[in-house]
């Protein structure tokens, strides 16, 4: 699939801690997240991945399945120890932005303005009054406060607004707020998740009903599969110390009924054989469940995850400056 001397990008979970209850998240509700909460520490990041290797590398996106990155406790940690042995790496944060104070955002911004190629993505889905409806917990003020104090530290950010019904005539209002305070983009991320209205009751015992927004598409490619983490070159580390080409295939310890596990058995290999606690990074990269259970599966498009997400048929589109074009 790879080797270990071609990676150039990690996709980083560093933390399954989140301030919001997201309707449709896996989080919401997840029983084995909220019993089992876990960081990455500064101390594995360290062991995961050596200066020497770092230096290969690109791009780190902060991200994930479960969690919001500004919650991990060593999150500007392991950004200094990056930037320490490679200068040159792009760092992306994707966050609702609720967490933490407006001075540790300005601590990071600091930071940001040294990597002036690296962004924080900040989500917010509405203005004050709606931004809550789908960022359940989230209080819009403070995530302005947060990310006005990033901006004048230095760091460059960008408002990423899923739109829904009840949400998406705002768009141009917050384009034009967004432009106001200082982003350097907006833009609209349209969700492969939501095909029809998702009701729930939220802290306050209010019964809300999510409806998609009427600009749902669903990209559908009937070609052979393209594996999105083979083209970038791309690792994903979730917070429990997994390993995976991807996301999709990751968090699997809070998703037990994925792919992941049927391949991992496929592969005579059990969960620790992909864990860095257990494993180095060299032996889970050429494992067999990497080298070829993964590619193998693709031959006969038996893998369910890789056929929905690199096929094309749940696909998250994204909207800048007027132009569309697929997430894969």
């Amino acid at each position: 699939m790879y080797s270990l001397s071609s990676i150039k990008q990690l996709h980083i979970e560093p933390t399954n801690k989140c301030n919001a209850a997201c309707p449709m998240c896996t989080r919401t509700g997840n029983k084995i997240v909220e019993n089992n909460l876990s960081d990455i520490s500064i101390t594995l990041f360290k062991k995961a991945f050596s200066q020497e290797f770092l230096r290969q590398i690109e791009l780190i996106k902060f991200c994930g399945n479960l969690g919001d990155p500004a919650l991990a406790p060593d999150l500007i940690a392991i950004h200094e120890y990056a930037y320490e042995s490679n200068p040159n790496i792009k760092f992306v944060i994707h966050t609702n932005g609720g967490p933490r104070t407006a001075k540790w955002w300005e601590e990071l911004g600091r930071f940001y303005k040294k990597t002036p190629h690296s962004h924080v993505q900040f989500h917010i889905d509405g203005l004050k009054d709606t931004n809550h409806i789908y960022r359940a917990n989230v209080v819009f003020d403070r995530v302005i406060e947060n990310a006005l104090s990033f901006i004048r530290a230095g760091g460059v950010a960008n408002w990423v607004f899923i739109p829904f019904s009840h949400n998406e005539s705002q768009i141009a209002e917050a384009e034009k707020l967004a432009a106001e305070y200082g982003f350097a983009e907006f833009a609209i991320k349209v969700s492969a998740r939501y095909k029809s209205a998702f009701h729930y009751v939220d802290k306050h015992g209010i019964s809300r009903k999510i409806e998609p927004t009427k600009d749902y598409k669903i990209y559908k490619d009937d070609a052979d599969i393209k594996c999105s983490a083979a083209e970038r070159k791309e690792l994903y580390l979730d917070c429990w110390g997994n390993i995976t080409p991807c996301c999709w295939m990751g968090s699997f310890d809070a998703r037990p009924f994925t792919d992941t596990h049927q391949l991992l058995s496929a592969s005579g290999m059990v969960g620790d054989d992909l864990n860095i606690h257990h494993k180095s990074l060299a032996d889970i990269v050429n494992s067999t469940f990497i080298q070829h259970t993964i590619p193998n599966g693709w031959k006969n498009d038996s893998i369910k995850v890789c056929s929905e997400h690199c096929k094309g048929s749940k696909v998250h589109h994204w909207i800048i400056n007027g132009e569309v074009r697929p997430q894969r």
